[in-house]
């Protein structure tokens, strides 16, 4: 967890090099406390609890043709500990930095279901955009198959970037 006043890094580098969270001072207690909780809980309650929203969260609905190891092997989609990143053709799709969202992403293998919060997002050189979410809620199922990835892989980003390979 980074706290900063002056934050020098672009949200997008501090997630793709390991960082949790990042809290701009002045922050409030209770947001520390609440980040400590979800951050020492266990997994499984970390992501598949239930989560309550005050306002109806924005939808981002995606159907791919390819694999999901396919999109990670094309360098459109990658797994973070946290979080995914993820490249949208469609530039009409649009959602501010920490809105939630919930989200169904169906490659040929695989669908991915849960709720995000958007961390960061670019524009690419091809027209298309490049997205940061943090997971904030997940189906059992996506569950499933990100824990068992997690254990399977070395990953350092909580989310992480595509920005190097596609901007």
């Amino acid at each position: 967890v980074l706290v900063t006043g002056f934050a020098d890094i672009p949200l997008e580098n501090a997630f793709n090099q390991g960082a949790e969270a990042l809290l701009s001072k002045p922050f409030r207690l209770d947001d520390l406390v609440e980040l400590s909780a979800k951050l020492t809980s266990k997994i499984e309650d970390r992501y598949v609890t239930n989560r309550k929203f005050t306002t109806e969260p924005n939808k981002l609905s995606l159907k791919f043709n390819d694999s999901i190891s396919e999109k990670i092997s094309k360098e459109e989609f990658a797994v973070g500990r946290g979080g995914m990143s993820i490249m949208v053709i469609n530039r009409s799709f649009k959602c501010d930095l920490g809105e939630v969202l919930d989200f169904k992403i169906i490659f040929r293998d695989l669908t991915l279901e849960g709720s995000a919060v958007c961390r960061w997002w670019k524009p690419d050189k091809n027209e298309n955009s490049v997205f940061g979410f943090e997971f904030f809620h997940l189906s059992q199922e996506t569950f499933n198959y990100f824990n068992s990835y997690w254990k399977n892989h070395t990953i350092i980003p909580f989310i992480p970037s595509l920005q190097e390979r596609h901007i």
